[in-house]
């Protein structure tokens, strides 16, 4: 009994065919696979790789918005900070105890710890081009000179690999949004320890005071008497 003949491969798109870069032709499937069967496995190949794209996206959008978030607080802290400018003038002018160095260097690594949390969060969202599906003018060609079944491929190809660079950024960008978080809580405890000092400075000039008060109504009764 003759053997059934073997499947041949899809021959490759002809030369005149726009293609993007990454389409060549369908590889073949496993032999005597119905063309419903090979139509079925491709577009679920496309189905796979939107739906990675859509994930890839939703990550970015939700990386944004944490950035965001974090920018919107750490602008507190930083008026905070700015409106002891005045005071941190003076304290400059006049620094003669450690306290006094102390609030300047509590002062000092709160605004640059700030500035690279602010840094961060702006790197996050300034504008950058992100890797997309192809959007080419020449995609209507494509669609136009291909056959189904190398449509599905060479989007699905192009698809997956956008997916591919943009999660290579993401994992870039949550590791920069992770610095720009450690840096605003340094930045917030600095300014914390920036006030006590300046309380406990306030606190010992008012006890100082109080004691030169004491001591004087004291010589001043023993004079009296």
């Amino acid at each position: 009994m003759p053997k059934p003949p073997k499947r041949k491969s899809p021959p490759a798109a002809t030369a005149d065919a726009v293609a993007p870069p990454v389409v060549t032709f369908v590889p073949a499937g496993p032999e005597n696979e119905s063309e419903e069967s090979a139509l079925k496995r491709w577009e679920e190949f496309y189905t796979y790789s939107s739906d990675s794209f859509q994930r890839v996206h939703d990550h970015w959008s939700s990386i944004e918005e944490k950035a965001s978030k974090y920018l919107q607080i750490l602008g507190l802290f930083i008026g905070g900070g700015a409106l002891a400018l005045g005071e941190v003038g003076k304290v400059a002018a006049s620094a003669t105890d450690r306290l006094h160095w102390a609030f300047l260097a509590f002062y000092a690594t709160t605004a640059l710890t700030a500035v690279g949390a602010f840094s961060c969060f702006l790197w996050i969202l300034k504008l950058h081009s992100n890797a997309s599906p192809p959007t080419r003018p020449e995609m209507v060609e494509f669609f136009q000179k291909n056959r189904y079944l190398d449509i599905l491929l060479g989007l699905g190809r192009e698809t997956l690999a956008a997916a591919n660079t943009a999660r290579i950024k993401n994992q870039s960008n949550v590791k920069i949004v992770g610095a720009g978080y450690v840096l605003m809580w340094l930045s917030a405890v600095s300014l914390l320890l920036a006030s006590a000092t300046a309380a406990a400075e306030q606190l010992g000039v008012s006890l100082s005071t109080l004691k030169r008060r004491r001591k004087a109504g004291s010589e001043s009764l023993l004079a009296q008497a």
